[in-house]
């Protein structure tokens, strides 16, 4: 069911310090009112390492607390706009450090049984791309760290004969944000492989 459904039906059928309780140890809504008093600087700490370990599936114990009120990476890419030009920053780190490991995982395995087939760490880069369509803008500076890391996953994908969609990702979320200056992505739906980058790569 949904958040909204199940708090409907916990306010129907249970007193109100039944129904404060819960919200207070068990929604987001509590996490952000704690993060909110802290000094902007430790929010950001606090919530780009959370967003990191909750992608991964990382066990720290702020991980482990913030899961227990529901805060999940989503919830937490969402408030990465009110950080502006250092959420940004954030998402292209991750991009940068988890988007050239391995792209599968072993059929059967504990981490394919948890995280599907594709890693983890793909899946957060493939997140983290798309959290950046919240800016309604985004600096130059950070457009070219875009085609930088388009760059050397081409060049990463040219050894393989089937990859990620990490690329083609990167160059559709650039048509979004600059559609004067860059074409539809065309993906490969049998490889992966960005069919068109040219146009994306940095000259």
């Amino acid at each position: 069911m949904s958040d909204d459904f199940f708090l409907k039906g916990l306010k129907r059928l249970n007193p109100t310090s039944v129904v404060e309780a819960y919200l207070e140890e068990h929604t987001p809504q509590a996490f952000f009112r704690e993060l909110m008093q802290r000094p902007i600087a430790e929010q950001k700490k606090i919530v780009f390492a959370l967003h990191r370990d909750l992608a991964l599936g990382i066990q720290s114990p702020s991980a482990s607390q913030a899961a227990a009120r529901n805060v999940d990476r989503y919830i937490l890419e969402g408030f990465l706009r009110e950080f502006g030009d250092d959420g940004i920053a954030h998402l292209l780190d991750l991009v940068e450090r988890y988007g050239f490991g391995p792209i599968f995982n072993e059929e059967g395995s504990a981490a394919c049984r948890r995280f599907g087939a594709f890693t983890a760490e793909n899946s957060l880069c493939t997140s983290a791309i798309f959290a950046l369509c919240a800016w309604e803008k985004i600096s130059p500076r950070f457009i070219r760290r875009m085609q930088d890391i388009l760059r050397k996953r081409v060049e990463a994908d040219r050894e393989l004969a089937i990859t990620t969609t990490l690329a083609e990702n990167i160059a559709r979320m650039l048509h979004q944000l600059a559609p004067e200056s860059f074409p539809r992505s065309e993906l490969d739906p049998k490889t992966n492989h960005l069919r068109n980058p040219e146009p994306f790569l940095p000259k």
